[in-house]
């Protein structure tokens, strides 16, 4: 395990630098396939019942449409989301193994080719990295011995995306919401009958409700667990020796995070962008609390 003021440096070599860009590219092209789905889910959802006003004859086709897709999204779509979050996951992973100064754990996690992170970072990646900011990733102070500033590095991760997946769950009813104002509106105005309201309203939202109600209880789901690590790791952090250099409990959680990093649904881009100040900024403090409380057992 390494110690604080190694994390920092290590966190910001070429080498785990373009890691860093790899995930994110990968991430990135996960999250489009995903709004992909929801800017076609949309249009049905709220285009549907336009169509099907101007042209009542539509319906049925409307609600064909609809069911393909559904039938798309549960199959293609969602397999190529899944894995390119995993790939994701295991190049993260890979960063973290080199940064934290963490036994691998093959069992769970085989190391990606490095031909396969070179194509993921793309040339050029350095200049990725100020773009997006990557450098320090970790915020951790020097003086933190190993044990404790490996275990303020996992807190940071389950915390963060926590706060993140709180805010994902609150997204998409909102949304939902907007849609079922906008088709009753629609409804109302043209007199539809119930036939009509059902075929051409109610199932071009079908897709977009059950959505929502998986990434919901997804996202609910993803918290509560990162939430639960999240107390798990403060313990062990509370009872740790100081000079301890045991790293059972550290492998353990890392492997709760990879299990989490695969499964969790994921969020949008323009969320995560939103909220990444914020985030940081509690994510900083947090760590520097924590630390702080390190330095006064030593």
């Amino acid at each position: 395990m390494n110690s604080g003021e190694t994390i920092q440096s290590l966190q910001n070599t070429g080498d785990n630098l373009r890691l860093l860009v790899a995930q994110r590219r990968i991430y990135r092209t996960a999250k489009r396939l995903n709004a992909a789905h929801v800017v076609a889910v949309s249009v049905l959802a709220v285009g549907g019942p336009i169509v099907t006003a101007a042209t009542p004859g539509a319906a049925p086709w409307v609600a064909a449409v609809t069911g393909l897709w559904l039938f798309l999204t549960r199959t293609l779509i969602r397999r190529e989301v899944e894995t390119l979050k995993d790939r994701a996951a295991g190049v993260q992973e890979l960063f973290d193994i080199r940064v934290l100064g963490l036994t691998p754990n093959t069992l769970v996690w085989q190391p990606p080719e490095p031909e396969a992170i070179e194509d993921a970072a793309g040339p050029g990646f350095m200049e990725r990295v100020e773009e997006e900011k990557l450098r320090d990733w970790y915020s951790i102070a020097a003086d933190t011995p190993p044990a404790a500033a490996v275990l303020i590095c996992q807190r940071s991760n389950t915390m963060y995306s926590a706060r993140l997946q709180l805010k994902h769950a609150q997204l998409w009813p909102a949304a939902l919401a907007v849609w079922a104002v906008v088709m009753s509106a629609i409804a109302v105005a043209r007199s539809a009958t119930f036939a009509e309201v059902l075929v051409g309203s109610l199932l071009p939202i079908l897709p977009s409700t059950l959505d929502v109600v998986d990434l919901r209880v997804e996202a609910q789901r993803a918290r509560e667990s990162y939430q639960r690590l999240t107390r798990s790791i403060v313990e062990a952090l509370d009872e740790l020796p100081i000079d301890s250099n045991e790293d059972a409990d550290h492998r353990r959680f890392q492997d709760e995070i990879l299990s989490l990093r695969r499964h969790v649904p994921l969020v949008p881009e323009f969320l995560y962008r939103q909220t990444r100040p914020s985030n940081e900024r509690a994510m900083t403090a947090g760590a520097d609390d924590l630390a702080q409380d390190v330095r006064r057992r030593m």
